[in-house]
């Protein structure tokens, strides 16, 4: 009996991986299909087209003109916006099934890495083409930035530099304003402590108290905030001494391409805060 329910469970999977296989191929496809369309239309100059209007003592042409403008393209129901910035090519991330289908029977985290164009409508922003995946990490340990960001971070900053060209008439400029995110994306991408450690607050100096096995931060005005040239300069400490200055464990990733300067850039997700 016990050998009857292991085959049946093998051939369960063998089909379940078969059919996300298909389905994974059947997505690829209409995505290039849907890629092609959007090149073929958005890089092709504005052209003039005709219709012929068949009227009862002959036929008349009307010529029609099209603009294919920007504006008129971003404020169309296109489903897919992409951007070759960043180019990711890797099957086992094709699809999302597959990769939690892979991590179900491991103790493995999975911690992604996504970029959104933050001037999107909603409704264009969260597809999943316009999210590029700038990098993913799979591992039986919480990530480690340096190791994770360092290369990614380097090829921002060169992008940076550069021009975005959209359109023969229209380049952007890519700007790092703000970071966001949970405490403990936070902690790990500024090198700071937890949220339940000393000196954990990223915008005052705040110590807290030990109190009944947990940490306690009770308001103390007037309030002393963090300011952004001490910021880097306790980091820096933090790195040569080895140990936490008034929470910073060492630099964090970010510092070379925020335009706005730490802490200031640290915008405070209050769906993860008390």
């Amino acid at each position: 009996m016990d050998e009857q329910i292991r085959i049946a469970l093998t051939n369960t999977k063998e089909q379940y991986r078969k059919g996300l296989g298909l389905r994974k191929e059947v997505r690829r496809a209409k995505r290039q299909q849907d890629e092609f369309k959007l090149i073929d239309q958005y890089q092709s100059p504005p052209v003039q087209d005709s219709r012929l209007e068949a009227k009862e003592q002959g036929q008349q042409q009307a010529s029609v003109t099209t603009s294919n403008t920007d504006e008129e393209y971003l404020k169309s129901n296109h489903k897919i916006i992409r951007n070759d910035v960043v180019d990711v090519e890797n099957d086992s991330i094709e699809d999302d099934n597959i990769l939690h289908y892979y991590l179900q029977d491991t103790e493995s985290d999975l911690d992604a890495n996504v970029g959104c164009i933050v001037e999107l409508p909603l409704k264009l922003r969260y597809r999943r083409f316009n999210m590029a995946l700038i990098s993913i990490w799979v591992g039986y340990t919480e990530p480690l930035a340096n190791l994770w960001f360092g290369k990614i971070i380097d090829k921002l900053n060169y992008i940076k530099s550069q021009n975005i060209c959209v359109s023969p008439d229209l380049n952007y400029k890519l700007k790092f304003f703000g970071v966001t995110g949970d405490c403990p994306a936070i902690k790990l991408i500024l090198d700071f402590v937890g949220h339940g450690g000393y000196w954990c607050c990223w915008i005052c100096y705040l110590k807290g108290i030990h109190v009944d096995n947990k940490r306690q931060y009770h308001c103390e005005l007037p309030i002393k905030h963090r300011h952004s040239e001490k910021y880097l300069q306790e980091s820096i400490q933090a790195v040569q001494e080895n140990r936490d200055i008034f929470g910073h464990r060492g630099v964090g990733v970010l510092h070379k391409i925020l335009d706005t300067p730490l802490p200031e850039c640290i915008i405070i997700d209050y769906l993860h805060c008390t």
